[in-house]
């Protein structure tokens, strides 16, 4: 069995690990100050934080987890910002 990674949104490091440290030495945490930019970052983290922990409670892979959030995705007729809000509602 292959092992299990979490996927990441764009713009996050490994869990736990600091993110963009060469944009955090340049600019420190300006690059992150625009309200709009932190609010899709921390959706689109909703939705896969939900996803990996589906998977691993699952013991599935993280893409097949992301499979199924996705076709539930066009079942519901919802919006990736309607499951970030209702994540709960994603594997349901």
């Amino acid at each position: 069995m292959s092992k299990r990674r979490p996927i990441h949104a764009k713009g996050y490091g490994h869990v736990g690990d600091e993110v963009y440290p060469e944009f955090y030495g340049h600019w420190g945490g300006k690059w992150r100050e625009d309200k709009k930019e932190r609010k899709f970052l921390s959706r689109r983290r909703s939705i896969i934080t939900t996803i990996n922990n589906f998977a691993h409670q699952h013991n599935i892979t993280v893409e097949t987890a992301a499979n199924v959030a996705i076709e539930r995705h066009f079942r519901l007729n919802k919006s990736l910002h309607y499951l970030a809000e209702h994540n709960y509602q994603t594997f349901e």
